[in-house]
C-alpha cells in the first residue's frame, strides 16, 4: 500500500490591505498571501489477483495437421507438448490490481486516481497536464460537489507553475462556483480576488469582488476600509458611509481604529 498526501485545499487566505492604514490612504496592494491547511490522503491499494486461465490456441477453420486428432494453429498434431492444447498446461498468473481512494467522503476511485495523477504531475511541473486534468472535472456541473472542489483546489495549488497569475485568478473563481465554502472562506477568496483585480488595473472588478466579499462577512473591517478607498477613487458617494462601517466594525472587535480611517471620514 502507498500513501500519496495530497490537497483538498481549506482556504485561509491572509486579508491583503489596501493603505488604508497609511496616512496618505491611497491604495496600494501586496502579493496576495494564503495559508494551506493540513490536507486528507489518497490511498493507492495494490491488490494481487491471482487468476486461473488456459493457455490455449484458436481453433481455426480448416485444420492444419488434416490428419491430427484436435485441430490447431501450430504444425504440430493437437494434444502433443508444445502444441497449445495440452490440457496439462494450466497455468496461475498473478495480476496486481491498483485502485485509489480518497480519505473523504463524497469522491469517487475514479476521481481519486484522476486527483493522484493531477499530483504527479504537479511533481513533474507539467502544468499543461495538471490543467487539462483538473478544470472539466471542476466545471462539471453534475458532479459531486466535493469532487468540483478538491479539483479547483488542486488547481490552486498547481496555479504558481503558470507564468500567467490567470491560473489562480481561474482557480479561485472555480472553488467559488463549487459553492463548497463557508461565508467567511468565499469572503476572503473574493478579497484576494480583488487585490489581483487591483493589481491589473481592474478598479471596477476590484470594487466589485469587495462588495461581494463584505455582504459576505459583514465584519471585515479591513476589507470594508479598502473598499471605501476605491470608491472614493471613482468619485462614489458611498465611500463615506462604508468608511464608518468599517470603523463600526473594527470598534466591535476591540481593536484600535487607524487614524487615517477616523481622517478620511472627516475629510469626505
Amino acid at each position: 500500500m502507498r500513501l500519496v498526501h495530497v490537497s483538498l485545499i481549506s482556504l485561509a487566505f491572509v486579508a491583503v490591505p489596501l493603505a488604508a492604514q497609511e496616512p496618505a490612504a491611497q491604495a496600494t496592494e501586496e502579493e496576495p498571501q494564503e495559508v494551506l491547511e493540513p490536507l486528507p490522503i489518497i490511498v493507492m491499494d495494490s491488490v494481487e489477483d491471482e487468476k486461473m486461465v488456459i493457455v490455449g490456441s484458436r481453433i481455426p477453420r480448416k485444420p492444419l495437421n488434416p490428419n491430427g486428432g484436435v485441430a490447431s494453429n501450430t504444425p504440430r498434431h493437437g494434444l502433443v507438448p508444445g502444441s497449445g492444447m495440452d490440457p496439462s498446461s494450466n497455468i496461475v498468473r498473478k495480476k496486481t490490481v491498483r485502485s485509489c481512494r480518497a480519505a473523504v467522503d463524497g469522491i469517487s476511485k475514479g476521481t481519486a486516481c484522476l486527483l493522484l495523477r493531477a499530483r504527479e504531475a504537479m511533481a513533474a511541473e507539467d502544468w499543461l497536464l495538471v490543467r487539462g486534468l483538473l478544470v472539466p472535472l471542476a466545471r462539471n456541473a453534475e458532479a459531486p460537489v466535493e469532487e468540483r472542489a478538491a479539483a479547483a483546489g488542486y488547481l490552486f495549488e498547481a496555479s504558481g507553475l503558470s507564468a500567467s497569475k490567470a491560473a489562480r485568478v481561474e482557480a479561485l473563481e472555480l472553488l467559488l462556483g463549487t459553492g463548497s465554502l463557508s461565508a467567511q472562506e468565499a469572503s476572503r477568496v473574493h478579497r484576494n480576488l480583488s487585490t489581483m483585480a487591483r493589481q491589473r488595473g481592474d478598479a471596477e472588478q476590484a470594487r466589485d469582488h469587495l462588495q461581494k466579499a463584505t455582504k459576505l462577512d459583514p465584519t471585515a473591517d479591513q476589507a470594508l476600509a479598502n473598499l471605501a478607498i476605491l470608491q472614493r477613487e471613482a468619485g462614489l458617494s458611498a465611500a463615506r458611509s462604508t468608511m464608518q462601517q468599517a470603523i463600526a466594525a473594527r470598534e466591535s472587535k476591540g481593536a484600535q481604529v487607524p487614524a487615517a480611517w477616523r481622517d478620511f471620514v472627516t475629510a469626505s
